[in-house]
């Protein structure tokens, strides 16, 4: 996978992934902007970079990529419809490390909303609002953990949660513009 930075904007969903696994999808797109599906970058010198830091790099990025997508899981299921949200902060899957003490702390949106709509923002202070044409909201899924890895042979559910799943008009940043420019 490839990243390629969008004009002018230096957030991460600002980096569209052209996927070329086995160049079996070379030059196909996803996020906003454009990328060139054979765009390279490398050092001013045209040295390139030692596999061990090739491969730190690479390991990087997937953890940018990951905290990106947990960012959008938020605890507690919110419906448009369910009556007032008053304004409220729910912690998302994404975390950050705390090395002087050891802990974790979960990143954090904000919601509100009623029964015609929910506002999320994220922590670089976007308001992102759920978007309720083509139905894609309120849409209800349900996860089942069993007690063995093959669920043929499971005999019984170890346990289950409930999400619920909405499109918004943008992409939710854990981190302010200033923040996100030192991810490079």
């Amino acid at each position: 996978m490839r990243l390629c930075r969008h004009k002018g904007n230096k957030s991460l969903a600002s980096f569209p992934a052209t996927i070329d696994g086995n160049d079996k999808k070379k030059g196909q797109q996803f996020g906003n902007g454009d990328c060139q599906p054979n765009s390279r970058y490398s050092p001013q010198d045209g040295h390139q970079p030692e596999a061990e830091q090739d491969e730190d790099e690479k390991e990087k990025k997937t953890e940018q990529i990951e905290k990106f997508l947990k960012y959008h899981i938020q605890d507690n299921s919110l419906y448009i419809g369910q009556g007032k949200i008053a304004e409220a902060e729910y912690e998302t899957s994404a975390y950050e490390l705390n090395g002087t003490d050891n802990t974790i702390s979960y990143c954090r949106l904000t919601v509100e909303g009623d029964d015609s709509h929910l506002t999320v923002k994220d922590a670089a202070g976007n308001k992102r609002n759920v978007l309720k044409n083509g139905g894609l909201y309120n849409l209800m899924a349900r996860e089942y953990q069993y007690n063995t890895a093959d669920v043929a042979s499971a005999s019984e559910i170890y346990t289950t949660s409930y999400a619920v799943v909405h499109q918004i008009d943008g992409p939710l940043m854990w981190e302010k513009d200033d923040e996100a420019e030192n991810m490079e």
